[in-house]
């Protein structure tokens, strides 16, 4: 099996290692882009934890205000039965 070619040009090698070596370049570009990705990434990481936070804080501030809210509605509920129920003379 003949690994290369021989024309006016200079040598020439087969397909298989043309292919071969196209792919072993990409994969180098490949590993530098993987290793720039995960430079990005950890700051993309800490921007997304900052938002978690803050989407958390947000989240536990509206469950309180709403816990205070039902409360603040029983209060009143059971204020206007108590009042209605007195006005009736039935308490």
């Amino acid at each position: 099996m003949r690994i290369y070619s021989i024309s006016k040009q200079g040598i020439f090698f087969s397909t298989l290692q043309s292919i071969l070596f196209f792919l072993s370049s990409n994969f180098s570009f490949i590993q530098l882009n993987s290793f720039f990705f995960l430079l990005d990434n950890t700051d993309r990481e800490a921007e997304m934890r900052s938002v978690s936070e803050t989407t958390n804080t947000r989240i536990a501030l509206f469950s309180v205000m709403s816990l205070g809210v039902c409360i603040a509605v029983s209060a009143l509920q059971v204020w206007h039965l108590k009042h209605y129920f007195q006005k009736k003379k039935l308490i």
